[in-house]
């Protein structure tokens, strides 16, 4: 197993200030994405050491994680009856892990991709998106782990996340990739410090690519420790076998992702 960080960085270079974030152009899938979201929850129960987090019978792949008594933390790949470990695929909660079995980069072979659930909490949901490229060799399986962390997400958006006041009172403007929202401030607090990713990074799969969602938060400089949503952040997720790249870029009011949410 070969471990690769090929993500922001790349998607950074190519994002100066102001500028838009280049699209990767690729041919439209033949098919929709097909995936699957674990329904497990840890119990604590000391028994369960390796319980099955989700599956891909039809594929013969399968997730399962490193638990019970003897807590590891992260997960076991089996693939065609070959187990690989990953120990920072962090941990199961609710419906996480995801997984697809897809051609992700369109080179005519398909990829394992895999969603984890990094952090959750009240008012926080922090997941890593990987992109397994299988490379086989007599029956043998070894695999390059392409990873979009939630961490490269908050180094993208310290990098391209402008802000200035609004010309209303209370109100911020935000720019990123391209696109600008003019969003309210609470009106009881100073105006705001900084503005940053916030608590929330969702990657998911949908029948026809990834999805990244955040919620963008400001801080003011006085009150409010948990700071404030006021925007919501949507864009496609491709990768072209080496690097992730965002695209069609949507950002606007927080309700969005609550319409998003109850859809």
């Amino acid at each position: 197993m070969k471990r690769i960080i090929a993500l922001a960085m790349g998607m950074l270079m190519l994002t100066g200030c102001g500028a838009a974030i280049k699209k990767k152009t690729a041919t439209a899938p033949a098919e929709d994405i097909h995936w699957v979201g674990s329904d497990y929850y840890y119990t604590g129960e000391p028994d369960e050491r390796f319980p099955l987090y989700v599956e891909l019978p039809e594929d013969d792949i399968q997730l399962y994680g490193v638990e019970g008594s003897n807590w590891q933390g992260g997960m076991v790949l089996f693939h065609q009856g070959r187990a690989s470990y990953f120990s920072d695929w962090g941990f199961t909660k609710y419906d996480y892990p995801r997984i697809a079995y897809y051609d992700f980069d369109g080179d005519g072979k398909k990829e394992i991709g895999v969603i984890t659930l990094v952090n959750s909490g009240t008012g926080i949901l922090l997941t890593d998106l990987h992109i397994l490229t299988v490379h086989e060799d007599n029956g043998a399986f070894t695999y390059t782990d392409h990873a979009f962390t939630n961490e490269d997400v908050e180094a993208y958006f310290k990098k391209s996340l402008k802000f200035k006041r609004g010309k209303q009172a209370n109100t911020v403007d935000l720019i990123i990739g391209g696109q600008s929202y003019t969003a309210n401030l609470d009106p009881n607090f100073n105006w705001a410090k900084e503005v940053v990713m916030g608590s929330h990074v969702c990657f998911e799969f949908m029948d026809n690519g990834i999805q990244l969602h955040v919620l963008p938060k400001a801080w003011y400089y006085d009150g409010w420790a948990e700071g404030e949503v006021i925007a919501f952040f949507q864009a496609n997720v491709t990768f072209d076998g080496k690097q992730f790249h965002l695209g069609d870029i949507n950002l606007g009011p927080k309700a969005l992702w609550e319409e998003y949410r109850n859809r």
